[in-house]
């Protein structure tokens, strides 16, 4: 995540609406300091939303990953072989 901005609480506080009408519009995150510390980042919905759903993807390599070094896992031809075999099963 790149924060193009940086602004303490206070300044936060003082233009709430202007701050998220900026992130709004330009799309980039904002880092919120306190005591000189970032504390926090404030962004659009929108790169929320784009953020879960990388993590979602991210975690689902992961444990694709896992599975295949467990051998938690067949050939897809062995699959595929089975959902031919069994079509009826599969809609009950």
């Amino acid at each position: 995540m790149h924060l193009n901005t940086v602004k303490p609480i206070s300044f936060v506080k003082a233009n709430a609406a202007e701050v998220l009408e900026n992130i709004w519009e330009s799309g980039h995150s904002m880092g919120i300091t306190q005591h000189g510390e970032i504390k926090a980042v404030l962004m659009s919905a929108e790169e929320y939303k784009k953020n879960q759903e990388t993590m979602a993807f991210l975690k689902l390599v992961a444990l694709g990953d896992e599975d295949i070094r467990t051998g938690k896992f067949r050939p897809v031809e062995e699959f595929a072989s089975s959902m031919r075999e069994k079509p009826a099963a599969r809609r009950k």
